[in-house]
């Protein structure tokens, strides 16, 4: 609930669940353009596609639903709204996901989507600083091109990386 960088939610994320779960592949899906696609993603691409393949959306928003016999699709809900989701391949011992690992996946997904949520937010807020600043650099110049700025105003992922510092 810390991070501040959707790469790194991601990363970590699918990291850990590899770690904890042992699947053949690990993905996380966000929206984008009306459509889920493939933010990030761990392990065997392979099966990954033909998971996507027999993936239907529209079947999976309500809690986790096995894609088939030993595959999950877990949906990401914040506040009522669907973000996106977290696909698991089969667990390489070949066993099926049990009852305490659809528990973990539910409990994991509600922070997972508030968490992208946060960090999403976050990053239209720097977007718009980002934008502010420009304007402001800009009319400045305009304004007293005889000054030379001794010290730059922070490009947005300075910003970033100093609020990410201030969050740990």
């Amino acid at each position: 609930s810390t991070m501040l960088k959707l790469d790194e939610l991601s990363h970590t994320l699918l990291k850990q669940l590899s770690e904890a779960l042992q699947p053949e592949f690990a993905a996380l899906l966000l929206e984008e353009d009306s459509q889920y696609q493939v933010y990030d993603k761990v392990g065997n691409d392979e099966k990954l596609e033909e998971t996507l393949q027999d993936f239907h959306p529209e079947s999976a928003r309500g809690k986790p639903e096995r894609i088939s016999e030993n595959r999950l699709a877990v949906p990401l809900l914040s506040k009522g709204r669907l973000v996106g989701f977290i696909l698991l391949g089969g667990k390489l011992s070949g066993k099926n996901y049990n009852s305490e690992d659809i528990f973990l996946m539910e409990v994991l997904s509600r922070q997972t989507a508030i968490s992208i949520d946060n960090a999403k937010g976050l990053r239209k807020q720097i977007d718009l600083m980002q934008d502010a600043r420009n304007r402001l650099v800009e009319t400045f110049r305009k304004s007293y091109p005889e000054l030379a700025s001794e010290k730059p105003v922070p490009a947005g992922e300075d910003m970033m990386s100093e609020l990410d510092m201030i969050a740990a």
